[in-house]
């Protein structure tokens, strides 16, 4: 009898604890009475089989919990893992990235999960060497990869602002006016005002298996008006297909429960920045995707002005904390003895100098 009421009492707190630690893995909501149920349906099992069975495999019941709580723990990194590639699939589908991105970024992940846990099994200066090589071939990858956000901003520096009237045919950057037909205008979904193109996304609150809050996109939309840009030259017709929209500012948010609501648009009359391609459809002159170039983008003047102004402040910061770093890693790296007045610096015995000797 104290072994089926022992069987109870602890079957009941280890698959609570079961039940509560899967639901925060997985983000799955359970009510109290849910959990109640579920945990009384679990002990009960448990009494039954250790009545039926024998008294002496209370055991064995327990155990079951314990091995079943530490595979529940163990699975949320292949659960974030398998939420990881799915994002990237996702991601390919929307156009993104591409799938060779996607993959540069599986090996990446899967590389810094196999140097973490091989660590206990090499030596203090290999596992540095992999670690350094890692973040600087990860950091090489990310400097070079194209996004029309830095593609945009990267030709906004070379090209010289052209005028509409008498620009030549080919890859272009015009300043002027977005004007768009009443008519076609689309209807921003949160502010409900009428634009020429809109960027909405929604955001889901969630938690990692280390319980950290982040916030996942779970809707990304993107629409755009037929529209002319115009200058007092003249107006030429954007080929919307495919159009960026590069650093919007927000027009309107909020936040309900765990969601939140962005609207990012471009409304009629406004001054923006273009670059594409020119070219003549039709007897008219149009703007449309550089093949070349792989980009048709847009953004408001004021937002180049803010990023022309701070950018290279915070490219000059950035290049100097990485430096900083690194001079630090190597400073404590090597090993000293200090005996009264005297600093003994072992550059031989530092992980990152002790090849030179």
């Amino acid at each position: 009898m104290a072994s089926i009421i022992a069987s109870i009492i602890f079957s009941a707190v280890l698959s609570g604890a079961t039940v509560i630690l899967f639901s925060e893995i997985y983000n799955i909501r359970i009510n109290r009475k849910r959990w109640v149920s579920i945990t009384a349906a679990i002990s009960s099992l448990s009494a039954s089989i250790v009545t039926y069975l024998n008294e002496d495999n209370i055991l064995y019941v327990i155990g079951f919990f314990f091995t079943l709580l530490i595979l529940i723990a163990l699975s949320a990194k292949a659960w974030d893992i398998l939420k990881f590639c799915l994002e990237l699939l996702n991601s390919i589908r929307k156009g993104k990235i591409t799938a060779f991105q996607a993959v540069i970024y599986m090996i990446l992940t899967f590389l810094a999960l196999a140097i973490t846990y091989s660590m206990n099994y090499l030596d203090k200066p290999t596992s540095f060497g992999l670690f350094a090589g890692f973040f600087i071939v990860a950091g090489l990858l990310i400097w070079r990869q194209k996004t029309p956000k830095k593609q945009f901003f990267k030709l906004q520096q070379m090209l010289p602002t052209s005028k509409i009237g008498s620009m030549a045919m080919g890859l272009v950057e015009v300043q002027g006016k977005a004007i768009a037909e009443k008519q076609q205008l689309r209807t921003a979904p949160l502010s409900k005002r009428k634009c020429i193109a809109y960027h909405y996304t929604v955001h889901q609150e969630t938690k990692d298996s280390e319980r950290k809050k982040y916030y996942k996109t779970i809707n990304d939309e993107t629409k755009c008006a037929p529209f002319k840009i115009q200058d007092e030259t003249g107006s030429a017709s954007v080929i919307t297909d495919d159009l960026s929209l590069i650093s919007l500012p927000p027009t309107c948010k909020y936040e309900k429960g765990n969601m939140r609501y962005v609207e990012r648009a471009i409304f009629n009359h406004d001054t923006i920045m273009l670059i594409g391609s020119a070219a003549e459809k039709d007897n008219q002159v149009v703007i449309q995707r550089d093949i070349e170039n792989d980009i048709l983008a847009v953004s408001p003047i004021e937002s180049i002005k803010h990023w022309n102004k701070y950018h290279p402040l915070k490219k000059s910061a950035l290049t100097f904390i990485v430096i900083a770093v690194f001079l630090s890693a190597i400073v404590l790296t090597i090993p000293y003895e200090y005996n009264g007045q005297t600093l003994t610096l072992m550059f031989n015995q530092s992980p990152l100098l002790s090849w030179l000797f």
